[in-house]
């Protein structure tokens, strides 16, 4: 029985695996391009579950963003076309993508936050309880806490002046 590799791939080994693969590329096909066995290839993915991930995202990605721009080149070239409903239709669909674009730009988060972590959400938790389910949850009775729930207005202080001294 053959042993699992150990030794990860080189990057640009996994990736042009995982280019292949996005491409539609058998196994058999990558593993002859990148000069080792189809079960050496089969496995990166389990073995190297993070890298292969990120590997094929980029693949997809670059893939996804040909694939758009051929399209793109088509609908130019269309929109020149000597027939008129086939210059119209090329419009239709280059305004239909270019307003998609803009609403999902629109749409993005300008920020990337973090969530909120454990501390956060207890405290968010808290904030939204009534006086009442403070003092349940802390086993006071209703009206007996000695925490003042509400925070009392500071009073007037008076200015001290030559005179008062």
């Amino acid at each position: 029985m053959p042993t699992r590799p150990t030794k990860p791939p080189a990057p640009a080994l996994l990736r042009q695996a995982a280019i292949m693969r996005a491409h539609g590329q058998a196994w058999e096909a990558v593993a002859k391009d990148v000069g080792l066995s189809v079960r050496t290839v089969q496995l990166w993915p389990q073995l190297h579950p993070r890298r292969w991930a990120k590997a094929t995202t980029m693949a997809q990605t670059e893939l996804t963003d040909e694939a758009v721009a051929e399209s793109m080149r088509t609908l130019r070239r269309q929109l020149r076309s000597e027939d008129d409903k086939v210059g119209r239709d090329a419009a239709q669909k280059l305004l239909a993508y270019g307003t998609a674009v803009r609403k999902a730009k629109a749409a993005k988060p300008s920020v990337r936050r973090k969530p909120p972590g454990e501390f956060s959400r207890i405290a968010a938790y808290l904030e939204g309880l009534t006086d009442a389910e403070c003092q349940a949850l802390l086993g006071e009775p209703a009206g007996e806490s000695e925490v003042p729930t509400a925070v009392e207005p500071a009073k007037p202080r008076r200015r001290r002046t030559a005179k008062s001294e």
